[in-house]
């Protein structure tokens, strides 16, 4: 029975270290031009972006974000449940922003003045891909009838439309 309990608390151990560490293999400087696109797929604008990525203690990391050279999102990414795949961004101003981590995948979805937004990095061998889009307020479709066949669904369109790819520097 020991031996049990050690293999499964060395096998959590390993695959909570790994798991922590994934952003680890990801710290630098990453460099690319952030895009804007209308409904139609054209650019409407573009700037530089960088993210910044450095383990500063335990389950935290620099997660520092420059748009246009003079734009700077100072925050850091928090471990929470490595397991789970959960993970937090602290804006360092009382803000807190969910953040799940899904294979190569991260995921944050949150509201503010109305718009939800929805962000997505892709952390490839050479390259991280960040996406977001969002959607305004008051542009809900609601649809169904509130039944167990056919419940109430609210849907958004997306209003914006941005994507990097950032190279290691």
């Amino acid at each position: 029975m020991k031996f049990l309990i050690t293999i499964t608390v060395l096998l959590t151990l390993t695959t909570a270290v790994g798991q922590e560490s994934y952003f680890k293999a990801y710290e630098g400087t990453w460099k690319g031009i952030l895009e804007i696109f209308s409904p139609q797929g054209k650019v409407l604008h573009s700037v530089p972006m960088e993210l910044h990525i450095a383990q500063t203690n335990g389950g935290r990391f620099t997660w520092k974000t420059v748009y246009d050279n003079k734009d700077i999102r100072d925050y850091e990414l928090v471990t929470v449940d490595v397991a789970k795949g959960k993970y937090r961004i602290d804006e360092k101003n009382g803000i807190l922003i969910d953040l799940s981590l899904f294979g190569n995948k991260s995921f944050t979805c949150f509201e503010t003045g109305g718009y939800l937004i929805y962000d997505l990095y892709t952390f490839n061998k050479d390259s991280i891909i960040f996406e977001l889009t969002s959607s305004a307020p008051g542009q809900e479709t609601i649809s169904g009838n509130g039944t167990e066949e056919s419940p109430k669904v609210t849907s958004r369109i997306q209003v914006s439309y941005q994507k990097a790819v950032l190279k290691k520097q």
